[in-house]
């Protein structure tokens, strides 16, 4: 299998892409020769260029699930590390509890329980 993830600076077509393979024993055998063709999305070309008008609906809630769960997989692995806790995020024996934190755009909340009061803090 062949893969890859284009970025800006392969926009553009190759011509002439011929793929081939051996076993090392036999003779090369190769694929007929295709041309290769990378474009920008709609969602990408309005960022870079602050024209929304081509990004359909669908486009625009499919990059903002892909950024809302990127989000999440950063949030997730930070509370980990904030916490000490596993991998698959257990505590430990050296994991902080007792912490809720709710990060938010414009500051980040830790509802810290002790005994039975409940601090805030806001960073």
């Amino acid at each position: 299998m062949l893969h890859g993830t284009p970025v800006v600076t392969d926009v553009g077509t190759t011509l002439g892409v011929v793929i081939s393979v051996t076993d090392g024993k036999s003779a090369p055998v190769s694929l007929l020769a295709f041309n290769l063709a990378v474009t920008e999305s709609a969602m990408t070309l309005a960022l870079r260029s602050g024209d929304a008008g081509n990004v359909t609906e669908q486009e625009l809630v499919a990059e903002a699930n892909t950024t809302a769960a990127a989000i999440n997989a950063r949030r997730e692995q930070t509370s980990k590390s904030i916490f000490k806790l596993a991998d698959n995020g257990a505590t430990t024996t050296f994991s902080i509890t007792g912490i809720n934190w709710n990060p938010s755009h414009d500051s980040v909340w830790f509802d810290i329980v002790v005994g039975f009061v409940k601090q805030f803090f806001c960073i």
